[in-house]
């Protein structure tokens, strides 16, 4: 079942963002099961990501395997004030 993953990160700036990215290598290398990422700077302060993956199977894996490794080596072992998330299940979705 394909799900949606949203997540407001309070401590994140562009700068962070980026070099997480960099490590999970989004670009060269999509995670199994991505369907879409955007990610976009909050007006207030942090960032906010939104996915699509066609499983919870699939974003566990990503997490466990290779975000919160890349999210440890920027931020160090206490990345500060967790992210607030939020996983649903999507009903339809269209990818043309």
């Amino acid at each position: 079942m394909p799900i949606s993953h949203h997540a407001e990160l309070p401590n994140t700036t562009i700068e962070t963002y980026d070099k997480v990215n960099e490590k999970i290598d989004f670009d060269g290398n999509p995670p199994s099961g991505l369907v879409f990422h955007a990610a976009y700077p909050r007006e207030d302060d942090g960032f906010r990501v939104f996915e699509v993956w066609d499983s919870r199977e699939d974003f566990d894996r990503f997490e466990e395997e290779r975000l919160m490794p890349a999210v440890r080596e920027v931020f160090g072992e206490d990345p500060g004030e967790p992210p607030v998330r939020e996983v649903t299940e999507i009903h339809h979705y269209l990818a043309p």
